[in-house]
């Protein structure tokens, strides 16, 4: 033994026990992905922590193995009670082995020993060298390793806190000495690991008889000599149960491991990798405080070299390229993205990760040339293609009268079903979140050559990630239970969105021209009014004229406040309407403004008048719910609730004379999805009676036979059912039905108090979403929640709604969809 051995200190960590501590101890955390980080997160900051205060020269992890061990060979029973480790928790050892293998910290398993054995062997072997150990666990059993060069530190209260055992603390803590401590769990037992021990000697007794006798085996050479009746009756009758307990608990240090302690020098991370890593878990805080932002000479963005077709020799080489090709990536460089506004630029072509081309469109290379000369490729069952948003291919490639054959796969619709909640999902960004790869925008300060250059680079780089994308989002969908959401169908149903889309719907723009007529005339009026009661003309669509007029000239009483003066939007104006008539008149002014500008003339603007039709697009990919939306123009959010709303959708019909517009729904579709997911008697009931379901809730909550339950009360209940869904609060019912807050929360109240189903089902919502991270609809469609873990009460309380009406709204969603399919299919 040498000085400069007795100056080195070898770190060791109980890899399962820390991560379990650090997946209790902190909330669910998950990434945008979905990926599950808390217990990582956890281990991670311990680690570093431990790292910079020990200043260890040789650092070991150590894993339990899912092989049995020898204990399990000497009792059946040993840790059989254990549960299976959460879902959650599981894939998370496997990314703490990839953040050990980034920071170069050795770590070992061994089948048939566990990680205490690996702990106490090498330990010990570091301690007949004459080194330090420092063994760092969540598991008590460890310390009877406690030695003069082994100090033990314990997690506590999670895993912030650690005390730190040398042989004084142990005797300080058990009255005991280290070596004694097996031969304590052999008498007491251990209920965590299903060690019995010897019934009736807790604690204090096992205390009490090792300090008198010392060893296990000297108290039962002298069992008969003991005072106490019971406990020596008890040792008689078990002594074999406490010498197996004792083996049990006894960690084995004679683990036989085939590698040197020096080949655990602890040395510098791999901070590129590290990086990566920590980009990947969305560790920020992490990256700053280590300072693992890319270095100059490590620039993140790496120039990627530009092969671009321009000719037709080049094109018809790649044609030969492709009918060797068994699979191979697809982008449109289409500006917008719309098939029927858009204008082709190009098409980059990718036939390997490493592999691909940009064809440029020119005089020699037309689109229709391009495409037709591809139409082999897409019409082979043969060959695998995959696109990015295979609605706008679809509809680009009918263009040319050009049909698209499956096999294909479209990684924006598994993004957006792996990640509902993104707000993009370019190719781009899918490749830097899930394959850790950046790809350079292009710079819009340059001039419009190297612009254009930057682009076709940056389209040609995201096609060719989308290869090595359709790998990782397959195996992603498959794993999480999504693939026959995606193959049976939204890959289907965007085949239906993209025909929707071709055929437009009819417009009648004289009707709509007529309506704007009418709504200028009306707003005319209006204004003539308002500007009556003012007592003169202003510009009523300024708040802050408005808020002069009515609060200073006039002089009626404020209610809300803003940074910039008292606040005129609809809320104050519909409290103030009850004694006011400008309040009401401004409103209605203000009502028929939004439906003129942003309906009537944009619906007209959009129009085309050549073929009295318009054309927008389905979006499949934008809502949480799974619900669809529409845009450019939008068709979904034409008002209903008010006579002029309704007036406008009359203007729409069917594009040709000769057919028919058809509108199918289903009554009340989400309230059944309520029904049958709470399974409350009393909804299911009403349903199967054919009952009116809003009176039959008036009926409920207002206490009134059903017979007796007229509109005023059935409206209310309607508005409370509704509110039910998505989680209304006393505050946003009370101002819906302007009513006092009390009595909104009377009627909420009343509601659970009859409906119990309900409320026990929308219960069990929030507490699986915490539990997992996320809900589910009917079809398995996924919503992540992160927030509800959120130390902020507004977010926090977002997501319990989100958690309440995910699941109603999104299983909703996922029947019509079916609808859709499987009308589209009948009319086929």
């Amino acid at each position: 033994m040498t000085k400069e051995t007795l100056a080195k200190k070898l770190l060791l960590l109980d890899g399962h026990s820390l991560a379990f501590r650090a997946f209790y101890a902190l909330p669910l955390l998950q990434t945008k992905k979905g990926l599950y980080t808390n217990a990582v997160y956890g281990f991670t900051t311990m680690l570093l922590r431990l790292l910079k205060e020990e200043k260890p020269n040789y650092v070991v992890v150590t894993f339990d193995h899912k092989a049995p061990t020898f204990r399990h060979q000497l009792s059946e029973q040993y840790k059989a009670h254990r549960k299976e480790p959460p879902g959650e928790f599981a894939g998370q050892v496997d990314m703490i082995r990839r953040l050990l293998q980034a920071l170069h910290v050795s770590y070992v398993e061994m089948e048939g020993f566990e990680a205490d054995d690996i702990l106490g062997t090498l330990a010990k072997k570091a301690e007949g060298e004459g080194m330090q150990s420092v063994i760092v666990t969540g598991d008590l059993d460890l310390l009877q390793l406690v030695s003069p060069l082994i100090e033990v530190l314990v997690t506590k209260k999670g895993i912030s806190q650690l005390k730190r055992f040398t042989p004084q603390k142990v005797r300080e803590h058990y009255g005991l000495e280290a070596s004694q401590l097996a031969d304590y769990r052999g008498l007491k037992g251990d209920p965590s690991d299903n060690i019995p021990g010897v019934p009736g000697i807790g604690s204090k007794t096992a205390v009490s008889l090792l300090q008198e006798y010392g060893t296990l085996d000297n108290l039962l050479e002298s069992k008969h000599l003991i005072k106490q009746k019971k406990v020596r009756e008890n040792l008689c009758r078990y002594e074999e149960q406490a010498v197996l307990s004792q083996k049990l608990a006894q960690i084995c240090c004679k683990v036989p491991i085939t590698f040197s302690i020096e080949e655990c020098s602890y040395r510098e991370p791999d901070k590129k990798a590290l990086r990566n890593l920590f980009q990947e878990w969305e560790f920020n805080s992490l990256m700053e405080s280590l300072s693992l932002h890319p270095e100059e000479e490590d620039e993140i963005f790496a120039e990627p070299s530009l092969a671009v077709i321009a000719g037709e020799e080049d094109f018809l080489r790649l044609l030969a390229r492709l009918e060797k090709t068994a699979a191979a990536a697809f982008l449109f460089d289409i500006e917008p993205l719309h098939f029927r506004k858009g204008r082709l630029n190009g098409l980059a072509v990718a036939l390997s990760e490493e592999e691909g081309f940009y064809i440029q469109l020119n005089e020699k290379l037309q689109p229709e040339y391009i495409l037709k000369s591809l139409q082999f490729y897409f019409q082979d069952a043969s060959k695998q293609k995959y696109f990015h948003d295979i609605k706008l291919c679809r509809n680009i490639l009918a263009n040319y009268n050009i049909a698209l054959s499956p096999p294909f796969f479209d990684s924006l619709l598994a993004a957006y079903l792996l990640q509902p909640g993104w707000n993009t999902y370019e190719p781009a960004v899918l490749a830097r979140e899930y394959l850790g790869k950046n790809i350079k925008e292009p710079d819009k300060k340059v001039s419009t050559e190297e612009k254009q250059r930057q682009r076709q680079c940056y389209l040609l780089e995201s096609c060719k990630a989308m290869i090595p994308l359709q790998n990782y989002l397959s195996s992603e969908i498959k794993a999480k239970d999504l693939e026959e959401l995606y193959q049976k169908l939204e890959l289907p149903l965007a085949d239906v969105l993209a025909a929707m889309e071709r055929h437009g719907i009819g417009l009648d723009g004289e009707t709509l021209q007529h309506l704007a007529d009418d709504f200028s005339r009306r707003m005319e009026d209006l204004e003539r009014e308002i500007y009556t009661l003012a007592g003169g003309a202003f510009n009523l669509n300024s708040p802050k004229q408005l808020s002069y007029v009515l609060f200073e000239k006039m002089g009626i009483r404020p209610l809300k406040k803003t940074k910039t003066g008292f606040s005129t939007d609809a809320s104050v104006l519909e409290e103030l309407a009850v004694n006011h008539e400008i309040a009401q008149k401004i409103l209605d002014y203000r009502s028929l403004m939004k439906l003129k500008t942003t309906y009537l003339d944009g619906l007209l603007a959009a129009m085309e008048r050549r073929k009295g039709c318009l054309f927008t697009t389905f979006n499949q990919a934008v809502t949480a719910t799974g619900r669809l939306s529409s845009s450019e123009p939008n068709l979904q959010n034409i008002p209903v609730k008010w006579e002029e709303g309704r007036r406008i959708r009359l203007a729409f019909k069917a594009c040709n004379s000769k057919n028919l517009l058809l509108a199918a729904d289903y009554s009340q579709i989400e309230l059944r999805i309520l029904a049958h997911l709470s399974q409350d008697p009393l909804l299911l009931q009403a349903f199967k009676k054919g009952e009116d379901i809003h009176a039959r809730t008036a009926a409920e909550i207002f206490g009134v036979p059903l017979q007796e339950v007229d509109s005023n009360l059935r409206n209310r209940a309607k508005a409370v059912n509704f509110g039910i869904i998505y989680g209304i609060s006393d505050y946003g019912l009370s101002r819906d039905l302007k009513i006092s807050r009390e009595e909104a929360r009377t009627y909420i109240d009343n509601y659970f108090e009859r409906y119990k189903g309900v409320q026990d089902f929308m219960n069990r919502c929030i507490e699986e979403a915490r539990e997992k991270g996320y809900v589910k609809t009917i079809l398995n469609r996924r919503r992540y929640l992160p927030e509800l873990h959120d130390r902020n009460f507004q977010r926090r309380s977002f997501a319990e709604r989100m958690a309440r009406n995910t699941p109603i709204q999104g299983s909703a969603a996922d029947v019509i969809k079916l609808a859709m399919l499987s009308l589209y299919r009948d009319l086929q």
